[in-house]
């Protein structure tokens, strides 16, 4: 079976829950990054985190346990070399 090389996004409520967030899971020793949410799929300035699809459980265990508000799963796929965005959870 293939890796599963697909790219995802949590967007977290705020940049700074977010921020918090990537931190803790970093210090748990996962290969997540941080980005600046897409304008399209949320207002004002937040963050999200880069993932992959079987690191899901551990982000929405580590947000609850710090009371973070996660707003959406998407996945991230290149269309006409452009980013597109599919609500995943």
């Amino acid at each position: 079976m293939e890796p599963d090389n697909r790219n995802f996004i949590v967007i977290i409520s705020s940049s700074n829950r977010a921020a918090f967030l990537y931190k803790k899971l970093i210090e748990l020793g996962y290969d997540v990054g941080i980005m600046a949410t897409p304008c399209k799929l949320s207002k004002g300035c937040t963050r999200s985190i880069k993932c992959r699809r079987e690191q899901f459980d551990i982000i929405k265990e580590q947000a609850q346990k710090y009371n973070i508000t996660i707003n959406g799963i998407y996945e991230r796929i290149i269309e006409n070399k452009k980013y597109k965005y599919i609500q995943v959870e």
